[in-house]
């Protein structure tokens, strides 16, 4: 289990916004087992920035396949505009 050092070394390092989600899953845990709802500065200011790494890293997820996304909708745009283009030439040559 985690320890406020751990937690503190995490951030002020800055180490936490590199560690996978099973440690951030831990840093929750930490907080709600030594806190049984009377949080403190140290442990809410681990609960936000556990939040906004999981969130940040679900919006880069999120963008990853937009990207993907458009790069085929761009493709595919492109491929049926050529095909409208040879398709006019081919009946205006008859």
């Amino acid at each position: 289990m985690m320890t406020q050092e751990d937690v503190s070394k995490l951030i002020s390092t800055g180490k936490i916004l590199e560690v996978p989600d099973e440690t951030l899953d831990e840093i929750i845990k930490w907080a709600a087992y030594y806190s049984f709802g009377n949080y403190s500065n140290p442990q809410l200011f681990a609960l936000s920035l556990v939040n906004f790494v999981q969130n940040q890293r679900h919006l880069d997820k999120i963008q990853k396949k937009n990207d993907l996304y458009s790069t085929i909708i761009i493709v595919l745009t492109s491929v049926s505009i050529i095909l409208s283009i040879l398709s006019f030439f081919i009946n205006h040559k008859k």
